[in-house]
């Protein structure tokens, strides 16, 4: 009913894509510290500074580096490179000398998460009508919170029966699935046509 009524064409693959990478990426945000503790023995101080990194680097891609690209590539670009580029990092943590080389993964990460995040909601609001995007975005809003709650529940199952080094599995696997599903929404007329004019 909803779908009719507000006309969702190349949307509800984007809004799946959206419930999947949240999942995806609250999964590593969750876990990863624990994960280093337990496979590289690293102190709660270095977890600190980890995610300390990770989130001025968010930060510094979200108010620079977003606005830099947006003038060269569209937002469709940036999204697909950079969560590929995601999923891969988020692989190489699994190395068995990841400790070795984790604070030169730390920036690349981050403006990867940035860049994702931050892309994947204008594509979205790209889609559709003007008067139709409060509801969509707050459609995509409503998928976010529902991947952040049950996120958890699932990881931490899988953790206590597979081992931390699976939530990190996860994680990239989510984080690779929905760049397919965003890979072939974008062979679809229906997504590389021109965004939805109000009528």
């Amino acid at each position: 009913m909803f779908t009719k009524r507000h006309d969702l064409r190349g949307v509800k693959g984007l809004l799946t894509a959206r419930f999947l990478y949240s999942f995806g990426s609250n999964v590593f945000t969750n876990f990863i510290g624990a994960y280093l503790i337990a496979r590289f023995a690293m102190s709660a101080g270095t977890i600190g500074n980890f995610y300390s990194l990770v989130g001025l680097g968010i930060i510094l891609t979200q108010a620079i580096v977003v606005r830099v690209l947006a003038k060269k590539f569209s937002e469709e670009k940036i999204f697909s490179n950079s969560l590929l580029a995601t999923a891969v990092i988020v692989m190489l943590l699994l190395l068995p000398n990841a400790d070795k080389v984790i604070y030169l993964l730390v920036f690349p990460m981050a403006l990867t998460f940035g860049l994702v995040d931050a892309n994947l909601l204008a594509v979205i609001s790209n889609r559709v009508k003007k008067e139709q995007q409060g509801s969509v975005m707050g459609m995509a809003t409503s998928l976010k919170a529902l991947a952040q709650t049950v996120s958890p529940i699932v990881a931490g199952v899988i953790a206590a029966g597979f081992g931390l080094s699976m939530d990190i599995f996860l994680a990239s696997i989510l984080m690779f699935v929905t760049w397919v599903l965003f890979w072939k929404i974008g062979k679809s007329s229906s997504f590389v046509s021109p965004p939805l004019s109000p009528s």
